[in-house]
């Protein structure tokens, strides 16, 4: 009565002597069509999409994947109007080639082995992701311009060009750099050993 479902227990039978022996049950049918075991399966297998959370997420993978001349074709002509894992509306940028939806969707489905839906939006995006780091770039450059200290260069040097500003994250970035071995420091690449 209290007890769970579970396999049935052995019958018992007895053998011509009468000594009883242990009969298994007969085996059970299976009780799904293939396509209840596909979709069965299906729904017990890791989500690939789980890990794209974010467009970001989608353009690191671009990146990973060593497609450079399409990551930067993606960062820049990609303004996103929404974005779940799986599916991506954009709006494309001026000059985007007419076919760059179908391109990112075929490859999507390529790395990550689950369907994409990716499709163009004739407005209603923001900015490009190039777009958004071209402007950071321009924020950072005109607050240091402003800066006394900057104002005060250039005053002394007014032939200086452009000033260049690197974000502090990229200064700890290359700062958490390994130090090179110091049992390197004596190697000579051009001596025989």
């Amino acid at each position: 009565e209290g007890r769970a479902p579970g396999p049935p227990a052995p019958a018992e039978a007895r053998a011509p002597g009468g000594a009883a022996r242990a009969v298994a049950p007969p085996p059970a049918r299976a009780a799904a069509s293939p396509a209840a075991r596909a979709r069965t399966a299906v729904a017990e297998a890791p989500d690939p999409l789980a890990r794209f959370r974010r467009f970001e997420d989608v353009v690191a993978l671009v990146a990973a994947r060593r497609e450079v001349a399409f990551q930067i074709e993606v960062e820049r002509d990609v303004r996103l109007v929404s974005f779940a894992p799986g599916r991506i509306e954009f709006e494309p940028a001026p000059g985007a080639a007419p076919d760059l939806a179908q391109r990112l969707a075929a490859r999507l489905r390529e790395w990550t082995g689950a369907r994409w839906g990716v499709s163009v939006v004739a407005a209603g995006g923001g900015e490009s992701l190039a777009e958004r780091a071209d402007a950071a770039q321009a924020a950072m450059r005109a607050a240091a311009e402003a800066h006394p200290m900057v104002a005060a260069v250039r005053a002394a040097f007014p032939q200086a060009g452009e000033i260049t500003v690197h974000p502090r994250a990229a200064e700890a970035a290359d700062a958490a750099l390994p130090e090179p071995d110091d049992a390197a420091e004596g190697w000579d690449p051009f001596e025989d050993d």
